[in-house]
């Protein structure tokens, strides 16, 4: 379901349907992998959405798979958290979590979560946009 009063002024909750209805444009996913391997884990992603200058990152829960000690953050430096951080990303399939709005082109992220004893993570991401 789209929340119009979903305005993205802060980190909180979100779903693609409500970056879309604001007209942000989906422009890369990057999923996490087991334990620092090449194998990608398929349950969750960081999704890049731009709309004109302005940049969000958003953590998306695609499928209900036991995650655990989730964690998620966002920010304008290198391994930053000015832009937000989560420990939950929503009810797969749909769930989701947006960072702050930015125009600042250089967003760096991270989302790293554990299934039973395996952990998976994404690793801290470069700053998207350079």
């Amino acid at each position: 379901m789209i929340n119009p009063d979903c305005y993205l002024a802060a980190a909180l909750p979100c779903t693609a349907a409500d970056l879309q209805y604001q007209g942000y444009s989906l422009v890369n996913r990057i999923y996490p992998h087991l334990n620092n391997t090449s194998s990608p884990e398929h349950g969750a992603a960081i999704e890049t959405w731009v709309k004109g200058s302005l940049k969000v990152a958003r953590g998306a829960n695609y499928i209900a798979n036991g995650k655990t000690n989730l964690l998620m953050t966002a920010g304008t430096v290198y391994a930053g958290t000015d832009l937000g951080v989560t420990v939950g990303i929503g009810t797969a399939p749909s769930g989701g979590w947006c960072s702050t709005v930015t125009s600042n082109w250089q967003v760096s992220t991270q989302l790293y979560y554990t299934i039973g004893q395996n952990f998976y993570t994404t690793g801290v991401i470069a700053p998207f946009g350079q």
